[in-house]
């Protein structure tokens, strides 16, 4: 299908051609649109309609639906993003009708994405599968907005919800491991330190990735960390947005060991003699925010084994591990509530109950 420039008029029209459910052939023109783009937009809408007049609402499988989805949205997404969808449209999405997706089988859908695994033969990570789940849900969204089911099966279901398995889905490195790499990394660029200063941060006060590259000069101060702003990065138009976090429980502050604040320190004093360090500028790139292909470039080199957000889970498991109280770890986390750090830190739990027994029957045996 294609539209067409009418020249004598300087309009643009569209012209379908198309059988009916009977096998039918009709025509199908409408003219008088004043730019390429709402014609498309024309002819899409007709298509869709048409197709509703040809097939049961009821019938159309999911995988249908979600690629009529992507081609209604077509013209506000990159190419490369549209050929990406399509493809985990056809990889992960069911291809069955949609009237037919009850609760039961939307939650079978979700557990076995646990199963399934990329091209390159690694499972799904957790955030690739919540991606699929938020493109599942925008599916469903999308057939209840034109009439094709009128129920939401996914209503009052947290399909987000990590299982087990994806709590234990990541490597924590030990600590002589990660200072062994820490003090091989070179500091002869402004790269090197700004890198060397993020992983430090990342594994000795649990920042994550995108709040330690909002930091800005004058929110490291006595021992102390303030984090306030963010910059993910994830943006390709603006790769350095800074904005506020993403919650007011992130709005914290966070206590930093005498190791940590000395290395700092003494980062910042080469910083300061290469004319890279102000209190109103970034702490980690100055002018511009520290990009994250950067990151993960010289990460890798470190061969540590993990994923970069894995040094936030190491610092967190062995607080927990070493006795620190969950409330207390869930604040310096910045979690909104300490159920959220308890599930997923569970599998870490587990230890400290076992050194809780042994205390107990110290004290039981003892009074016997």
């Amino acid at each position: 299908m294609a539209v067409y420039e009418d020249k004598k008029r300087g309009t643009w029209y569209f012209d379908i051609q198309y059988r009916d459910s009977t096998g039918k052939g009709k025509s199908l023109k409408r003219r008088g649109f004043k730019t390429e783009g709402i014609a498309e937009r024309a002819e899409r809408k007709m298509l869709r309609d048409i197709k509703k007049e040809d097939l049961p609402k009821s019938t159309r499988s999911m995988r249908d639906i979600g690629l009529e989805m992507i081609e209604e949205k077509s013209v506000d997404i990159l190419p490369e993003t549209k050929d990406q969808r399509i493809q985990q449209i056809n990889d992960y999405m069911p291809d069955k009708p949609i009237g037919g997706i009850t609760s039961a089988k939307a939650v079978k859908w979700r557990n076995d994405l646990d199963e399934l695994k990329l091209q390159n033969g690694k499972p799904l990570s957790v955030t690739y599968k919540n991606r699929m789940i938020h493109m599942f849900k925008a599916i469903i969204k999308y057939a209840i907005a034109y009439d094709y089911i009128q129920i939401d099966p996914t209503l009052r279901m947290n399909l987000y919800k990590k299982t087990s398995r994806d709590n234990l889905n990541y490597n924590v490195p030990a600590p002589e491991t990660f200072f062994e790499a820490y003090h091989k990394l070179k500091e002869k660029t402004p790269n090197n330190v700004w890198f060397k200063m993020t992983v430090l941060i990342a594994y000795t006060c649990g920042l994550s990735r995108a709040e330690i590259k909002g930091l800005s000069g004058k929110h490291f101060n006595n021992k102390q960390l303030r984090i306030i702003d963010t910059i993910s990065g994830k943006d390709k138009r603006d790769r350095n947005k800074k904005g506020p976090t993403k919650r007011p429980s992130r709005n914290r502050t966070v206590n930093v060991d005498t190791y940590t604040n000395d290395e700092l320190l003494r980062l910042k004093e080469i910083l300061v003699k290469w004319e890279l360090y102000d209190d109103d500028k970034l702490l980690i790139g100055y002018d511009s925010a520290f990009p994250n292909n950067t990151i993960q470039n010289n990460f890798k080199g470190m061969n540590l084994g993990c994923r970069f957000h894995d040094l936030r889970h190491a610092h967190t498991t062995y607080l927990i591990e070493n006795g620190v109280p969950i409330n207390l770890v869930a604040k310096r986390l910045g979690h909104a509530s300490v159920v959220t750090t308890l599930n997923v830190y569970t599998h870490a739990m587990s230890d400290t109950e076992e050194e809780a027994l042994k205390v107990l029957e110290e004290i039981v045996s003892k009074n016997l």
